[in-house]
């Protein structure tokens, strides 16, 4: 006995049904409306391919290209490996990198200045060294144990920053402490 079976990827089977009925069970023929049911499932074939080979794809010629924003993430993500443990980081660099530099682009820090207070602190035995907190949050306080509380009068009127509660930042002007958000504890 011979049988037939199909397994199909998560978009095959959205395009089945989005379009099954209208290919297969309509009560009239429309060649417009199934020539673009078959035009939709080979660019969702296309995309398919070009999700599963995206990292070689990436590597071609023409495709090898980047943003501003991409190699500053890359760079902060190089920048906290070379700093702390493997152990010692998230699963997600790319959003702990994402919020460094937010920090840094707030407080209108150079990576230099920004990488210079971490790297400051964690000779002193604190920053990358500080086991007791996060690295945002290690990093949040070299950077206010260098530039005091005033970094927060940098701050536009409407940002705020996230401050963990372990993160301790001495003395506090009323201006800065309406810029931070901390948690209630």
């Amino acid at each position: 006995m011979l049988f037939e079976f199909q397994v199909k990827t998560f978009l095959q089977h959205a395009w089945g049904i989005a379009t099954h009925d209208t290919i297969y069970k309509s009560d009239e023929v429309n060649w417009a409306a199934s020539r673009i049911a078959f035009q939709v499932k080979a660019m969702l074939e296309n995309a398919e391919m070009s999700i599963a080979e995206a990292r070689r794809i990436s590597s071609i010629v023409g495709f090898d290209r980047s943003d501003r924003m991409t190699r500053e993430i890359q760079s902060t993500i190089f920048a906290i490996k070379d700093r702390w443990e493997f152990d010692q980081l998230p699963d997600d660099l790319r959003r702990l990198a994402q919020n460094f530099e937010e920090l840094r682009r707030k407080f209108s820090l150079s990576s230099d200045e920004l990488w210079s207070a971490l790297d400051d602190a964690t000779e002193n035995g604190n920053g990358a060294k500080t086991l007791n907190l996060s690295p945002y949050a290690a990093l949040l306080e070299a950077i206010v144990s260098r530039h005091g509380t005033r970094v927060f009068d940098r701050l536009n009127s409407r940002d705020r920053i996230f401050v963990p509660s372990e993160v301790e930042l001495g003395e506090w002007t009323d201006k800065a402490k309406s810029k931070l958000v901390r948690p209630i504890v």
